[in-house]
């Protein structure tokens, strides 16, 4: 900003007025100011009775607001606030700062309190009483109080223009800069997305690729099988260790072609009315072998309500197999898993949910294995997140729950996990009953 000089109506004041008296206080004022350079000696000598220094302390009221004001006010010294209503609105701390001429020129109580920031000393003239004065001419009592305002207005509207002035500099450069930084980060936006859609088409690109070699794995594993009688010759357990790690590759593998086809948009889902309850009993069945290797119970508490949604029957029961899986693989030999089926409503704050909340089916997975550190449970439906206390050596992707939570945010519903009061944890999501198109 360019330096700014005062105008030359402007009153300034500085430490060298301090202490001195008040007719040596307006005769500097005649000399380096037009301020009462007309005004005759005889004027000057009649407005020394007039004058006063004051002082006062940090807190104390100057001004009341709505409170009759008869003096004019320079700042010699300390900081004042100016406040309406209660309200801060400005803070005068310049020396030779003037307060108190509107409510003169306009002849009504003071429009806004004036309150001490720090120690202050003023040097007052009270205007007020000029006109008792029989001495002076009343023309030439006129002509003081008029050019006494025209000082304090012309020096208020000059700063007050300057600093127009530069707030709109300011505020130019600052648009400026916020352009400059928008086109950056357009570009950056552009390039994120750009890499976005590469990382996309690479993945899926890569799990096409990989699938083809899995199945040729698995066909030739398989027929190998078919070529032994028993299954205590040792060739037929090489062939089947093959499958099993076929199988863990190609869960893997789809996994990521999920993921690909859902971050680049490509997932399409067909929506149908279907009985959840058939879904979680067809879930179960899969698994029925893996629940009694491990002597794992299943209760399912179901209220008497509707089970019957509009879902995508594949991706819905694709939640349902992770969450059943995710805790089988993590529950305790001998413990139990709960399922909870309720109706409920989705929180105001889903994305695309309507002002009045969707009436819901809740489900709910209670299991009783190692549960979830606190401080990872608001990312462990991140993409390649793995909980800390299930992490084994066994490898996986970390995909499953944020595969999950995509699946459910395309049916306008919400997923989440919690710990349970002493051991485990409940995963859980709601799904509208009705989809919104």
């Amino acid at each position: 900003m360019e330096k700014f000089y005062r105008h030359e109506y402007a009153i300034p004041f500085d430490d060298s007025i301090l202490n001195k008296s008040n007719l040596e206080i307006i005769h500097y004022l005649k000399e380096y100011t037009i301020l009462f350079k007309e005004v005759d000696e005889k004027v000057i000598e009649q407005l020394v009775p007039l004058s006063a220094i004051y002082k006062y302390s940090k807190g104390d009221k100057i001004l009341v607001e709505d409170t009759p004001n008869n003096k004019i006010y320079f700042l010699m010294r300390g900081i004042i606030g100016i406040y309406k209503q209660g309200d801060h609105i400005l803070t005068l701390q310049r020396k030779g700062d003037i307060f108190g001429e509107m409510s003169l020129i306009s002849n009504k109580p003071a429009s806004a309190s004036v309150i001490c920031e720090s120690e202050v000393e003023v040097f007052t003239i009270n205007v007020r009483e000029m006109s008792e004065l029989g001495q002076i001419d009343e023309k030439i009592m006129t002509d003081t109080l008029y050019k006494l305002y025209a000082v304090i207005l012309a020096d208020k509207l000059a700063m007050t223009t300057f600093k127009a002035i530069g707030l709109e500099k300011k505020v130019h450069e600052r648009t400026l800069d916020l352009e400059r930084n928008n086109e950056n980060l357009q570009k950056a936006k552009i390039e994120a997305e750009r890499a976005n859609r590469a990382k996309s088409q690479f993945l899926s690109n890569m799990t096409h690729e990989l699938r083809t070699p899995m199945h040729h794995i698995l066909s030739f594993a398989h027929i190998g099988i078919k070529h032994f009688k028993t299954a205590r010759d040792r060739t037929l357990e090489c062939f089947q260790q093959v499958i099993s790690s076929s199988n863990s590759m190609m869960e893997m593998v789809d996994d990521l072609l999920d993921l690909s086809e859902l971050d680049a948009g490509r997932t399409k889902y067909t929506f149908a009315k279907y009985d959840f309850s058939i879904i979680i009993r067809e879930m179960l069945t899969g698994f029925s072998q893996q629940l009694e290797n491990k002597d794992i119970s299943v209760e399912i508490d179901q209220s008497d309500m509707s089970t019957n949604i509009i879902c995508d029957t594949n991706r819905i029961s694709q939640v349902v197999r992770n969450i059943l899986q995710n805790s089988i693989q993590f529950a305790p030999k001998g413990s139990v898993i709960s399922i909870f089926l309720e109706t409920g409503h989705l929180p105001a704050d889903i994305e695309n949910s309507s002002d009045s909340p969707d009436l819901s089916l809740s489900v709910s997975f209670k299991d009783e294995g190692p549960g979830i550190p606190e401080n990872e449970l608001d990312y462990i439906f991140d993409k390649f997140a793995q909980s800390s206390t299930t992490k084994t050596g066994a490898g996986g992707t970390g995909l499953g729950l944020a595969i999950c939570e995509e699946i459910v945010r395309a049916h306008k519903g919400k997923i989440w996990a919690e710990n349970n009061p002493g051991c485990g944890s409940t995963f859980s999501f709601m799904l509208p009953y009705d989809q919104k198109k």
